[in-house]
């Protein structure tokens, strides 16, 4: 399969953050390889909350095809609701005067994902496993859509049919269960919480460790993860990092492309 599409522009979307510049980081590192790679005539990034925005990242756009691809660990209100509405587009193939979109499908969707979180998990605790350590997957979570913590459910089901950890549970930063309430999930005394994340940001780095009862000091970034296990509630508790902290996004978000192509020869684009 030929895997270049030269006459077309890739955006990927994310949320990014006002508070943490990291929260963009790992988007902004995804956008830089594929560049690189020479696969699309020009690749650009796009943010919720950060520059560049949203309607920048459409401006001067000099090719007839676009490829959006949310950088989202799932599909729920943002990649549902606030992406479409905020690119303008109502399907996912959608022409715009000479412009013909694809929007595809988060790259959290891909079946990648679980090989992913147990990697972290298992970088995090190397070995921590069997039928004395629960697994804890976070997710953000909301009661805006509820298909918000499906990701979070999918591999908490994929990765308990494997039988590695006595117990894969999930919990959610704003809604039931919600991770502070971890310790009462299980009695399992090893722990390894797993957020489902793309990056470490504001909320990896300090609001799920301090959900969780971890001291954190955000003038080291990391150490949260350098001091593994943490000893919180009586149980050892080890953290792993998020899933998108690696390198090997750049290949989903080609299989997102691709999968999002192949779809249809889609419409026509407009006279």
């Amino acid at each position: 399969m030929n895997r270049a599409w030269p006459e077309a522009t890739l955006i990927l979307a994310g949320h990014g953050s006002t508070i943490n510049r990291d929260s963009s980081a790992p988007t902004r590192r995804l956008a830089e390889a594929l560049a690189g790679s020479g696969r699309f005539a020009q690749v650009r990034t796009a943010f919720w909350k950060e520059e560049p925005s949203i309607a920048a990242s459409l401006e001067k756009l000099q090719t007839p095809v676009v490829f959006i691809v949310p950088v989202f660990v799932g599909e729920g209100y943002f990649t549902k609701e606030i992406l479409p509405a905020a690119f303008g587009i109502t399907d996912d193939i959608s022409v715009r005067g000479d412009t013909l979109f694809h929007y595809t499908r988060p790259v959290g969707c891909h079946p990648s994902m679980t090989r992913l979180v147990l990697d972290r998990a298992r970088a995090a605790a190397p070995g921590v496993e069997g039928d004395d350590t629960a697994l804890i997957i976070v997710g953000h979570g909301t009661e805006k859509n509820k298909n918000s913590r499906r990701a979070v459910d999918l591999q908490v089901a994929a990765i308990s049919a494997m039988g590695i950890y006595g117990e894969v549970l999930p919990a959610f930063m704003e809604q039931e269960p919600s991770v502070t309430g971890w310790h009462e999930m299980t009695d399992k005394p090893r722990v390894v919480a797993a957020p489902l994340f793309i990056s470490n940001g504001l909320h990896g780095y300090d609001d799920i460790p301090g959900m969780m009862g971890i001291a954190t000091d955000l003038s080291e970034l990391g150490s949260v993860f350098a001091r593994n296990p943490h000893r919180v509630k009586g149980r050892q508790l080890w953290y792993a990092p998020a899933i998108g902290t690696g390198p090997e996004l750049a290949e989903i978000v080609l299989d997102m492309v691709a999968e999002s192509s192949s779809l249809s020869s889609a419409p026509a684009l407009a006279a």
